[in-house]
């Protein structure tokens, strides 16, 4: 397997459950290994290191209750797997016996296979020690943002006075693509969706809502608006500069300084009114549905192709002495 499957086990007597939540993992690229009853678990894992384990409630020979509290109470030294409670059982004094038990969440029958891929992807972020918050996932990215836009910002302070490098330069319109509209502003849009669907149906339409206002949402969809806007005229900008056209340094800075300062203003006002607002709505499976979309959105620019431009923002920080 690679770094970064898991190795998971289903224990569970219904063959149809079983047979989905093998198949969905299996997709996924994980090891699976399954169990038809709670003895048979029970064996799996004395002999096992897992990752994650999906377990049914009512199972023969051992029930999910008892055969959690048997793996926890395993005195060996080693990683306990992420246990996930499988049941028909919903209510709160079940779920709190399920978590009294060692459960560390659980998934409703009938399976919802977009709720079971939403859990997967929760292991997944435990296994490799990523956040599991898709509101933290976000201001994280403001902050490498932030670090971005100082870099440009020392670099149109430049302009004029010292030659930059049409190398520079040409990044400077590429990253803010790549991290900013491509990636960012892309979860974005997954982020606002999720949360609309969720406030529609807590508060029905209702558009002079002060939910949405208070928020302003409006505001937050003109503004990316804007930004492509303004980042499209930097490129354009740049070209002129580099064509070494007449006033072209003061028309490139203006542009750098429109475009660092609108972003700014539109994370600082993402994180002082959007994301305490969305917080009190988001539910966990909201938050395991959004690091799926997350995680798509990054597949499709590259993981390397990211890990690579933010190292770039530290070594132009080092070169540029600025304090991250």
């Amino acid at each position: 397997m690679g770094d970064d499957n898991m190795k998971v086990m289903v224990a569970e007597d219904n063959r149809a459950s079983r047979v989905l939540m093998e198949k969905m993992l299996k997709l996924q690229g994980h090891e699976v290994l399954t169990a038809e009853n709670g003895k048979e678990a029970l064996d799996l894992f004395e002999y096992n290191d897992f990752d994650m384990a999906f377990i049914d409630w009512m199972m023969p020979k051992i029930d999910g209750i008892t055969l959690a509290k048997e793996m926890r109470g395993d005195q060996r030294e080693r990683e306990m797997p992420y246990l996930i409670m499988v049941t028909s059982k919903s209510g709160e004094q079940d779920m709190l016996t399920a978590l009294e038990a060692g459960f560390d969440d659980f998934i409703s029958k009938p399976i919802d296979s977009s709720v079971l891929l939403s859990r997967i992807k929760v292991g997944e972020r435990i296994r490799m020690d990523l956040p599991l918050d898709a509101i933290n996932i976000l201001t994280g990215e403001h902050n490498v943002i932030s670090r971005m836009l100082r870099i440009f910002e020392v670099l149109a302070d430049r302009l004029g006075k010292l030659e930059i490098p049409k190398t520079v330069l040409e990044w400077c319109g590429s990253t803010a693509v790549m991290l900013d509209t491509e990636v960012h502003h892309k979860k974005e849009d997954h982020f606002m969706m999720v949360f609309l669907e969720r406030a529609l149906k807590e508060h029905g339409e209702s558009p002079d809502s002060r939910i949405f206002s208070r928020a302003s949402l409006k505001t937050i969809e003109e503004e990316h608006t804007e930004l492509l806007i303004l980042l499209e005229d930097i490129r354009l900008k740049i070209q002129r500069y580099l064509d070494q056209e007449k006033g072209a340094a003061q028309t490139l800075r203006k542009a750098i300084n429109d475009y660092t300062k609108l972003l700014r203003e539109h994370m600082e006002r993402e994180d002082r009114l959007l994301f305490p607002l969305t917080r009190k709505y988001l539910t966990d499976e909201d938050m395991g549905r959004l690091i799926s979309e997350f995680e798509n959105v990054e597949k499709k620019v590259g993981l390397d192709n990211l890990d690579k431009r933010v190292e770039q923002i530290s070594k132009a920080e080092k070169i540029f002495k600025i304090t991250p």
